[in-house]
Protein backbone atom coordinates (compact mmCIF):
# COMPACT_ATOMS: atom_id res chain seq x y z
CA UNK A 1 0.00 0.00 0.00
CA UNK A 2 3.15 2.47 1.00
CA UNK A 3 4.77 1.63 -2.68
CA UNK A 4 1.26 2.18 -4.16
CA UNK A 5 1.14 5.88 -2.72
CA UNK A 6 4.40 6.66 -3.68
CA UNK A 7 4.34 5.84 -6.62
CA UNK A 8 1.09 7.99 -7.75
CA UNK A 9 2.48 10.79 -5.52
CA UNK A 10 5.56 10.93 -8.06
CA UNK A 11 3.49 10.52 -10.94
CA UNK A 12 1.33 13.31 -9.78
CA UNK A 13 4.58 15.66 -8.99
CA UNK A 14 6.04 14.01 -12.51
CA UNK A 15 2.84 15.59 -14.34
CA UNK A 16 2.85 19.51 -12.12
CA UNK A 17 6.72 19.64 -13.20
CA UNK A 18 6.64 18.97 -16.51
CA UNK A 19 5.82 22.18 -18.11
CA UNK A 20 8.35 24.20 -16.28
CA UNK A 21 10.84 22.39 -18.13
CA UNK A 22 8.80 24.27 -21.33
CA UNK A 23 9.73 27.12 -23.74
CA UNK A 24 11.82 29.03 -21.29
CA UNK A 25 14.69 26.36 -20.47
CA UNK A 26 17.22 24.90 -23.04
CA UNK A 27 17.54 21.13 -23.19
CA UNK A 28 20.55 19.97 -24.40
CA UNK A 29 19.76 16.72 -26.25
CA UNK A 30 16.91 18.01 -29.09
CA UNK A 31 16.95 17.47 -32.92
CA UNK A 32 18.31 21.49 -33.75
CA UNK A 33 16.63 20.82 -36.90
CA UNK A 34 13.58 20.87 -35.51
CA UNK A 35 13.59 23.52 -33.51
CA UNK A 36 12.03 27.17 -34.51
CA UNK A 37 14.14 30.12 -35.53
CA UNK A 38 15.25 32.19 -33.02
CA UNK A 39 13.55 35.57 -33.98
CA UNK A 40 14.49 37.94 -31.01
CA UNK A 41 16.50 38.15 -28.38
CA UNK A 42 15.41 38.48 -24.68
CA UNK A 43 16.83 39.85 -21.27
CA UNK A 44 17.64 36.77 -19.41
CA UNK A 45 18.96 36.46 -15.71
CA UNK A 46 21.62 34.24 -14.95
CA UNK A 47 24.56 33.24 -13.20
CA UNK A 48 25.20 34.83 -10.34
CA UNK A 49 22.71 37.99 -10.92
CA UNK A 50 24.39 38.42 -14.49
CA UNK A 51 21.73 39.32 -17.17
CA UNK A 52 22.43 39.13 -21.16
CA UNK A 53 20.54 39.08 -24.27
CA UNK A 54 20.17 35.48 -25.54
CA UNK A 55 18.56 35.00 -28.54
CA UNK A 56 14.55 33.89 -28.67
CA UNK A 57 12.18 32.67 -30.19
CA UNK A 58 8.51 33.57 -28.85
CA UNK A 59 6.83 30.01 -28.18
CA UNK A 60 10.33 28.15 -28.20
CA UNK A 61 12.08 30.19 -26.08
CA UNK A 62 15.72 29.48 -26.00
CA UNK A 63 15.12 26.46 -27.77
CA UNK A 64 15.73 27.81 -31.22
CA UNK A 65 18.60 27.93 -33.74
CA UNK A 66 20.23 29.82 -35.94
CA UNK A 67 21.92 29.26 -39.16
CA UNK A 68 23.60 30.09 -41.98
CA UNK A 69 21.02 32.92 -43.72
CA UNK A 70 19.49 34.51 -40.65
CA UNK A 71 19.37 38.25 -40.28
CA UNK A 72 17.90 39.64 -37.68
CA UNK A 73 18.56 41.03 -33.87
CA UNK A 74 18.98 37.36 -32.24
CA UNK A 75 21.96 37.01 -34.79
CA UNK A 76 23.93 40.75 -33.26
CA UNK A 77 23.65 39.07 -29.85
CA UNK A 78 25.10 35.82 -30.84
CA UNK A 79 27.83 37.84 -32.63
CA UNK A 80 28.83 39.93 -29.98
CA UNK A 81 29.16 37.47 -27.29
CA UNK A 82 31.05 35.41 -29.71
CA UNK A 83 33.49 38.55 -30.23
CA UNK A 84 33.26 39.98 -26.89
CA UNK A 85 33.64 36.75 -24.56
CA UNK A 86 34.83 33.93 -27.17
CA UNK A 87 38.07 35.29 -28.90
CA UNK A 88 36.55 36.10 -31.79
CA UNK A 89 37.39 39.61 -32.16
CA UNK A 90 37.50 39.99 -35.83
CA UNK A 91 34.01 39.01 -36.00
CA UNK A 92 31.62 41.48 -37.93
CA UNK A 93 28.64 42.36 -35.88
CA UNK A 94 25.89 42.82 -38.82
CA UNK A 95 23.72 40.25 -37.95
CA UNK A 96 23.98 38.65 -40.55
CA UNK A 97 24.85 34.60 -40.27
CA UNK A 98 27.14 33.79 -42.40
CA UNK A 99 30.27 31.83 -43.15
CA UNK A 100 32.44 34.02 -40.91
CA UNK A 101 29.43 33.48 -38.20
CA UNK A 102 28.82 30.05 -38.42
CA UNK A 103 32.87 29.21 -38.63
CA UNK A 104 33.14 30.80 -35.29
CA UNK A 105 30.32 28.41 -34.16
CA UNK A 106 31.96 25.92 -35.01
CA UNK A 107 35.01 26.79 -33.46
CA UNK A 108 33.90 27.61 -30.03
CA UNK A 109 31.23 24.00 -30.58
CA UNK A 110 35.07 22.21 -30.99
CA UNK A 111 36.30 24.19 -28.15
CA UNK A 112 33.42 23.35 -25.41
CA UNK A 113 33.28 19.90 -26.59
CA UNK A 114 29.86 19.63 -28.24
CA UNK A 115 29.14 18.70 -31.60
CA UNK A 116 30.46 20.68 -34.24
CA UNK A 117 27.96 21.72 -37.14
CA UNK A 118 28.37 25.27 -37.04
CA UNK A 119 24.90 26.26 -35.65
CA UNK A 120 23.09 27.46 -33.01
CA UNK A 121 21.06 25.61 -30.90
CA UNK A 122 20.71 25.04 -27.05
CA UNK A 123 24.38 22.97 -26.81
CA UNK A 124 25.64 25.81 -28.03
CA UNK A 125 23.76 28.03 -25.61
CA UNK A 126 24.97 26.72 -22.88
CA UNK A 127 28.31 26.19 -23.45
CA UNK A 128 29.94 29.56 -25.08
CA UNK A 129 30.40 32.72 -23.16
CA UNK A 130 27.67 35.17 -23.28
CA UNK A 131 28.18 39.05 -23.14
CA UNK A 132 26.35 40.57 -20.07
CA UNK A 133 26.46 43.19 -16.75
CA UNK A 134 26.08 42.16 -13.42
CA UNK A 135 24.81 44.81 -10.69
CA UNK A 136 27.88 46.87 -9.15
CA UNK A 137 28.32 49.31 -6.82
CA UNK A 138 28.19 52.20 -9.17
CA UNK A 139 26.02 50.95 -11.85
CA UNK A 140 26.18 47.53 -14.39
CA UNK A 141 29.38 45.79 -14.90
CA UNK A 142 30.37 43.93 -18.08
CA UNK A 143 31.10 40.55 -17.70
CA UNK A 144 31.31 37.10 -19.57
CA UNK A 145 29.24 33.95 -18.13
CA UNK A 146 27.91 30.51 -19.07
CA UNK A 147 24.31 30.18 -18.95
CA UNK A 148 24.39 26.50 -18.52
Amino acid sequence: MGIRRITVAATILAAALTPLAGAGSAAADVDVAALPGCTEARMIGFAHRVSAQLPFHPTGGLNCKLTTGYHNWAVVVLQISLQKCNGFTSLAVDGIYGGQTAEAVRKTQSRYGIPVDGVYGPRTLKAMRWSGTFPGATGPVPTCAHYG
